[in-house]
């Protein structure tokens, strides 16, 4: 794994932590996010690109995998999007 990020998810009123890893793969560019995501988490991943390219750093030109896990519990909401407030200072 390139990177590893503690995040956090709610069931019901339940917290629970949710580990996001990232991986690059020599192939065609693009992203892929597993993990049961619901679709405004598939969406981060067109949030992550613009971002990345908004503060002017190149996309990867490989294949990136996202996995949140665990895996066996629906994911939702856009406060796992990768994109953590990139900024340049």
């Amino acid at each position: 794994m390139v990177a590893v990020v503690n995040s956090f998810a709610i069931s019901g009123i339940e917290g629970y932590v949710v580990k996001i890893e990232t991986d690059t793969i020599y192939r065609q560019p693009s992203v892929s996010i597993v993990g049961l995501g619901d679709a405004s988490v598939k969406e981060a991943k067109e949030r992550l690109e613009a971002s990345i390219i908004h503060v002017k750093y190149e996309f990867p030109r490989m294949k990136t995998v996202i996995n949140l896990s665990p895996e066996d519990i629906k994911k939702s909401g856009s406060h796992f999007d990768l994109a953590i407030k990139i900024n340049r200072n």
